[in-house]
C-alpha cells in the first residue's frame, strides 16, 4: 500500500511520478552520503597538517554537516509525500532502520498509519501508542474520514459535507429547521439523519434521535414566525406558528419515551409521511408517539403507518382549545394497545379523523378513536375499524369544574365497523357513548350516517352502539384508558340521529341489539337506517336493571322510521323495538309495523271514495290446510266471526280467494290477529299472492304480543293484474309441534278505496249482528234480515235477538 499526498499538485501522483520520486530520493541520499565522505576525508587530511590548517578543517566539517542537514530536509519533504507500509505494526512491534524514513506503521487501534519523525533507527515496542508521542505523524486520510463523519464543524472554520450510506447529504451546520431548509418541509432523513431501515443498522438509534430532534425544532417559535395581518386582528389564530416535518419513505424505529408538548409551549403538530404504505413508524410497548401534556393550537398528521405502542396521538390536557383544526387522515394504526387517537379536552372543536384504518391489539382492550367534550365541526369519516374493544368512544370532558359532552355535536359518517374474529371471545362495541351530566349538550346532533355496522363475527354481548358510564382507568385515568361499567347510570343522552346506516345484526345464532343503554335517560333519538340480514333483537335495549317504571317523558320521545327495513320486506321476523314499552313513535309508510305490539299507529277510518268491498264474509269461513279450525268471538264480540287455527304441520295455513281486483288500483287488506288460546305461535305471516299462488305481491310478518289482545293490521297493496288473488295466513317460522301451533284471526276485509276505512268496532260496515255493527256504550245495534233495526244491551246471539227500535216500512 502506498499513500500519496501532494498538496501543491492538487491531484494524486501518477505511478511514473511516484517512481521518479523514489529515484530522486535515491539520488539525494547518494549525493548526501558522498558529500559526507568527502568532507570527512578533507577534515582528516587537514588535521594531519600544521596548526594553521585546523580552521580550514573545521570549516570543511561544518560544510559537510550543513550538506547532510540539507539532504535530510529534502528527504523528509519527500518522505512526507510518499510512504510505504512497514513489515510490522504497533501490535507486534519492530525496528525502523536508518533507511526506513519512508516507512509507515499501521495502528489497528484507530485504523491509521504513522511515520517516525524522530532519530533513526527507532525500536517500536509491541503495543506502543503512537498518539502518545508527537514524533509519530499520521499519514493517511482516516482523520479526514472521521471529521467527515463528525457532527462538529470542520477545523478550518467552515462546514464539512456529511455523507453516510442510507442518509441523504446535508449541510451539517447549526441543526435547526430554519438553517437546514427555509422552504417546504424539513425531511426526517434529509435534514435530521434518520436511516429509515427499521433499525436494521443501529437498532433505531439514529431514527429515534432524528424524530426527537425534528420534534424539538417544530417547537422553535422563532421559525418563520409572522404575526396575524392587520385585517386578521380579530382572528388571532391566523398567526403562522411553525414548520412542518416530512417523514420520507422508510421504516423508522422509535425507541424513545414519546414526544411531549409541555404546558406553556405554543405549538402546531404538522407531520406528514409520503404515504400510508410508504412511511412506517415502529413504536415500543407502553409509548404514545405524540403524548402531549399541552394541547396544540393546530394538528395535521397524515400519510403514514404507526405500528405498536399504546397509540399514535394522546392529548392529555383537559383545558379548552378552540383555535383551529385538528386533522388526522390517511393513517394506518396497527396493533396499538390503548387508544389510537384521543383527546381529553372539555372543548376541542374541529377534531377530524378521516380515510384511516385502525387495527387494535387483539390481546388488549383498545379504543381506536376517543373524542371528548364539546366537539363542534368534528367528525370521523371514511375509516375502517377492526380488532377493537371500542372503535369510537364519545366521552365526557371533565376538568373538575366543567363536565361537557359526550362529544357534542359530532359526525360519524361512512365508516366500516368490521370484526375479523381475531379477538376471540372478547366483546366489542362499534361506538361507545358516555352519558352527560344533564340533557344539555348530551348527544345533541351526534349524527351517524352511511356507516356499515357489520354482522361479521358478532358474539354475545356485542352491540353496535353502547351507552354506559366510564369506570376508573388503568393508566392516567384519561378517557382513552377507561372502559365502561355495566351498572345503571344517572346520566343523560339526548338527540342522537341515525340515518341511512347499513345495519346487520345476526351472526351464528346471535342477534345483537342495535343500541344498549345503561341509563333510562335516553331520548329525542331518531333511527332511520337500512336493516338487512335480520332485524336487530332490539333497536334500543335497556340494561342494568332498568324497569318499565323508569320510563319518563324523555324516554318516550324516540322516533323510529321503518321505511328501510329490508329484512321485513324479505320476510324476516320483526322484533320488539325495545324491551320496554312506550319508547318509540313509529314512521311507517310501508306498514312494516302495522299490527306490531309496540306500534302506536292505527289507521283512522275515512270516507269511502270509490269503495268496493271484495271480501267481508265471516273470517271463520275461510279454508284451512294441515290444521284444524275453531270458530271464536271476534274483537267486537261476534261469537263465530273469528277463527282459531291449530297447525298440525309446519305447512299449516288458512287461505281465502278474493275476486274482483282491478289492476294497478290501490287495495286494502285489514285483519285482526291474536295469540292462540293455548300453544300460541310467536308470529303470523300474512301473504297476498297472485291467482296461481306462485307470485308474492305482499308479505308481512306480525309479531304477536305476549298479552292476549287483538292486534289490528292494515296493509295496502296494488294488484299487478285484474281478477283474483289469494290471501294466506301461516306461522311456519315459529311452528313447533305440541308447543307452538295456534293463532287467531278475525274481521278479515279486502276492499278498494283511496284510503283505509274503519272496518271494526263501531264501523257499521256490515251492520249485521255477527259482523261489524255499531256499539254505543254497552248497547249493540244492527239490522236483521227483514231490514228492521234492532238493539241489545249485550252481545247479540242471533239475527232476531234484542228488540226492534226501528221498523223497516215497505212503501
Amino acid at each position: 500500500m502506498t499513500i500519496i499526498k501532494r498538496a501543491d499538485l492538487g491531484r494524486p501522483l501518477t505511478w511514473d511520478e511516484l517512481d521518479d520520486n523514489f529515484q530522486q530520493v535515491d539520488n539525494l541520499t547518494a549525493a548526501a552520503s558522498a558529500a559526507v565522505s568527502s568532507a570527512s576525508a578533507s577534515a582528516t587530511a587537514a588535521a594531519g597538517s600544521a596548526t594553521n590548517s585546523l580552521n580550514s578543517a573545521n570549516s570543511a566539517a561544518t560544510s559537510a554537516l550543513d550538506a547532510l542537514n540539507s539532504s535530510e530536509v529534502a528527504i523528509n519533504a519527500l518522505m512526507n509525500s510518499t510512504f510505504e507500509p512497514s513489515s510490522f505494526d504497533f501490535t507486534t512491534g519492530g525496528t525502523l532502520d536508518t533507511t526506513d524514513r519512508n516507512k509507515a506503521v499501521y495502528n489497528p487501534a484507530d485504523n491509521n498509519w504513522y511515520s517516525w519523525a524522530g532519530t533513526l533507527p527507532h525500536v517500536v515496542a509491541p503495543g506502543a501508542d503512537p498518539t502518545a508521542d508527537s514524533n509519530w505523524k499520521p499519514r493517511t486520510d482516516q482523520l479526514l474520514r472521521q471529521e467527515l463523519s463528525s457532527e462538529v464543524v470542520g477545523s478550518s472554520g467552515g462546514t464539512v459535507v456529511h455523507i453516510e450510506p442510507g442518509v441523504a447529504p446535508a449541510v451539517w451546520g447549526e441543526r435547526s429547521v430554519k438553517n437546514l431548509i427555509l422552504d417546504g418541509l424539513a425531511g426526517l432523513r434529509k435534514c435530521f439523519g434518520a436511516l429509515g431501515d427499521g433499525g436494521a443498522t443501529d437498532g433505531g438509534a439514529k431514527d429515534t434521535q432524528a424524530i426527537e430532534d425534528a420534534h424539538f425544532e417544530m417547537k422553535n417559535v422563532l421559525y418563520r414566525r409572522r404575526s396575524a395581518e392587520t385585517d386578521e386582528s380579530t382572528i388571532s389564530f391566523m398567526l403562522q406558528k411553525g414548520p412542518g416535518i416530512l417523514y420520507e419513505n422508510g421504516v423508522y424505529k422509535y425507541n424513545g419515551t414519546g414526544l411531549n408538548l409541555s404546558v406553556g409551549d405554543t405549538f402546531i403538530l404538522n407531520v406528514r409521511g409520503e404515504s400510508a404504505l410508504g412511511t412506517k413508524i415502529l413504536l415500543p410497548d407502553d409509548v404514545y408517539l405524540f403524548d402531549f401534556d399541552n394541547n396544540p393550537v393546530y394538528s395535521h398528521l397524515s400519510n403514514m403507518t404507526i405500528h405498536g405502542g399504546k397509540g399514535a396521538v394522546r392529548y392529555k390536557a383537559k383545558s379548552r382549545i378552540t383555535g383551529d383544526f385538528h386533522v388526522f387522515k390517511d393513517l394506518r394504526l396497527s396493533r396499538f394497545s390503548e387508544c389510537g387517537i384521543s383527546n381529553n379536552s372539555i372543548d376541542m372543536p374541529y377534531f377530524r379523523v378521516l380515510n384511516s384504518r385502525f387495527y387494535g391489539k387483539t390481546s388488549a382492550q383498545p379504543i381506536a378513536v376517543c373524542v371528548s367534550g364539546l366537539s363542534a365541526g368534528g367528525f370521523v369519516r371514511d375509516c375502517l375499524f377492526s380488532d377493537f374493544k371500542y372503535a369510537i368512544k364519545l366521552a365526557v370532558g371533565d376538568n373538575g369544574t366543567e363536565r361537557n359532552g359526550p362529544a357534542t355535536p359530532f359526525n360519524i359518517e361512512d365508516n366500516d365497523f368490521y370484526r375479523t374474529g381475531a379477538r376471540g371471545s372478547s366483546a366489542s362495541y362499534d361506538v361507545w357513548i358516555e352519558p352527560g351530566a344533564t340533557t344539555n349538550n348530551a348527544g345533541r346532533a351526534i349524527r351517524f350516517a352511511g356507516n356499515k355496522f357489520g354482522q361479521e363475527n358478532l358474539i354475545t354481548p356485542d352491540t353496535s352502539i353502547l351507552v354506559a358510564d366510564s369506570g376508573t382507568g388503568a393508566g392516567l385515568n384519561l378517557n382513552g384508558d377507561r372502559a365502561h361499567v355495566e351498572t345503571q347510570s344517572t346520566g343523560f343522552v339526548s338527540g342522537l340521529r341515525f340515518e341511512g346506516n347499513n345495519v346487520n345484526s345476526s351472526n351464528a345464532g346471535y342477534i345483537a341489539p342495535f343500541l344498549r343503554s345503561y341509563t333510562p335517560n335516553l331520548g329525542n333519538c331518531y333511527f332511520s337506517d337500512i336493516y338487512d340480514n335480520d332485524m336487530p333483537s332490539r333497536i334500543i335495549e335497556f340494561a342494568g336493571g332498568i324497569t318499565q317504571s323508569q320510563v319518563t317523558n324523555l324516554t318516550r320521545s324516540n322516533l323510529f322510521n321503518a321505511g328501510q327495513c329490508l329484512a321485513l320486506q324479505e320476510g324476516g321476523e320483526p322484533k320488539l323495538l325495545s324491551n320496554l314499552n312506550g319508547i318509540f313513535g313509529i314512521e311507517d309508510k310501508l306498514n312494516y309495523y302495522s299490527g306490531h305490539p309496540q306500534s302506536t299507529y292505527y289507521p283512522v277510518g275515512t270516507a269511502k271514495i270509490d269503495f268496493v268491498s271484495l271480501f267481508s264474509a265471516e273470517t271463520s269461513t275461510i279454508t284451512g290446510f294441515d290444521g284444524t279450525k275453531t270458530a271464536v268471538p271476534c274483537s267486537y264480540g261476534a261469537l263465530t266471526e273469528a277463527v282459531e287455527f291449530s297447525m298440525s304441520l309446519p305447512t299449516g295455513r288458512l287461505i281465502q280467494a278474493v275476486t274482483g281486483l282491478i289492476a294497478d288500483r290501490k287495495t286494502w287488506l285489514d285483519v285482526e290477529v291474536k295469540r292462540g288460546s293455548s300453544n300460541s305461535v310467536q308470529s303470523v305471516k300474512i301473504e297476498i299472492l297472485d291467482s296461481t299462488g306462485t307470485i308474492i305481491w305482499l308479505r308481512r310478518i306480525i309479531l304477536l304480543d305476549s298479552l292476549s289482545r287483538w292486534q289490528k293490521v292494515t296493509l295496502p297493496f296494488v294488484p299487478s293484474a285484474a281478477g283474483n288473488c289469494i290471501v294466506r295466513f301461516s306461522a311456519a317460522a315459529t311452528y313447533s309441534a305440541g308447543s307452538s301451533t295456534n293463532f287467531i284471526i278475525g274481521n278479515l276485509n279486502v276492499y278498494h278505496n283511496d284510503t283505509p276505512i274503519s272496518t271494526g268496532l263501531n264501523s257499521g260496515l256490515s251492520s249485521n249482528w255477527s259482523r261489524q255493527h255499531n256499539i254505543m256504550g254497552t248497547k249493540h245495534e244492527w239490522y236483521d234480515a227483514s231490514g228492521n233495526k234492532r238493539a241489545k244491551s249485550s252481545q247479540p246471539l242471533s239475527d232476531t235477538d234484542g228488540v226492534i227500535i226501528s221498523v223497516n216500512v215497505t212503501p
